[in-house]
């Protein structure tokens, strides 16, 4: 599979700088602080129970929006890019991924249709539903706030506690092949202790080939759930992807 062709939204994905999606960066000697570690070594797994209760308390609300960081590094070209942007999800599987910068373009699913809206042209590429791009970009969001989809298709293999953060680490299941490049996926949720909701704060992506991807998720709070939230707005004009 060539991961960084264009049409790919696990590449770096049409005109917006929206990825490499699921590649980026690793650690560097110059980019140190950047990467901070996200898995603390442990010896020992958190229970069942406790995993049980992440999955139950994860995103509790009907609509949620957070800001996000992106750093990204590809091995090959030894090249670091960092983005910027903001999200919104909707229950059950409704999402707004917009890229503030460089550039604003925004990814929407409104739980039939996947939209690519770019507010500069006001044009939006509709694509067809069950594509490969919508089942790629539901698979990262599903890291971000459904960590209960994300065992079925991924392994714990680690997981730690310290204080209100819980650290988990995944890898591929065995029984099962996706067809993606990704060999490892770091987690850290913060659960608070009062509420006992809990969120994705920081999420790690490790690929074949030396390339890494890190998430930080930041100002995630409750929103009021509208599905003009993640649809194209008035104005837009669609276009029918190929």
């Amino acid at each position: 599979m060539n991961i960084w062709k264009k049409t790919h939204i696990l590449g770096l994905g049409f005109t917006i700088y929206f990825g490499p999606f699921l590649h980026g960066q690793k650690k560097a000697e110059g980019t140190r602080k950047i990467q901070e570690k996200i898995t603390k070594s442990s010896s020992l797994m958190l229970p069942a129970k406790k995993i049980e209760s992440l999955q139950a308390n994860l995103f509790q609300h009907e609509a949620v929006k957070l800001n996000f960081k992106q750093t990204v590094y590809r091995s090959l070209r030894k090249k670091t890019m960092t983005s910027y942007g903001e999200a919104y999800f909707l229950k059950p599987n409704g999402f707004r991924w917009t890229l503030m910068q460089p550039k604003k373009d925004s990814w929407l699913y409104n739980g039939k249709d996947l939209f690519l809206v770019s507010e500069q042209s006001k044009e939006a590429i509709r694509y067809k539903s069950g594509a490969n791009k919508e089942k790629e970009l539901k698979q990262l969001v599903n890291m971000v706030i459904n960590l209960k989809e994300l065992l079925k298709r991924y392994e714990l293999v680690e997981s730690s506690q310290d204080k209100d953060n819980y650290y988990l680490e995944l890898e591929p299941r065995k029984d099962i092949y996706y067809g993606d490049d990704i060999e490892k996926i770091q987690l850290k949720i913060y659960e608070n202790t009062k509420t006992k909701e809990a969120v994705v704060e920081k999420l790690k992506l490790y690929f074949r080939g030396d390339n890494t991807s890190l998430f930080e998720f930041t100002k995630i709070a409750k929103e009021k759930a509208d599905i003009k939230q993640v649809s194209p707005p008035p104005g837009i004009k669609i276009i029918n992807a190929l």
